[in-house]
């Protein structure tokens, strides 16, 4: 989508990529086009219209939690065999 909105030349940026639910991506979309702005206005503007709750979460927001991360071996660091060089 071409619009008529453009950074300050010389504006840092940072590339970023995000696997979105498709519905999540498509309001983002949608907005896009509604105000003729490009995607990392939409993106910038949620974050900059986001309040901090009083348990630093947003407020609003319902994170998944965080599962424990699973063992791969069950062996110690002791028990690990060493990789040999000649």
């Amino acid at each position: 989508m071409t619009t008529r909105v453009r950074r300050r030349r010389g504006t840092p940026t940072e590339g970023t990529y995000y696997r979105l639910r498709p519905d999540v991506k498509q309001t983002i979309a949608n907005w896009s086009e509604q105000f003729d702005v490009p995607t990392w206005a939409i993106i910038e503007a949620m974050v900059d219209a986001t309040r901090i709750g009083e348990n630093g979460i947003p407020e609003g927001w319902v994170l998944p939690m965080p599962t424990e991360p699973i063992a791969m071996f069950d062996v110690t660091p002791e028990e690990a065999p060493h990789r040999r060089t000649a």
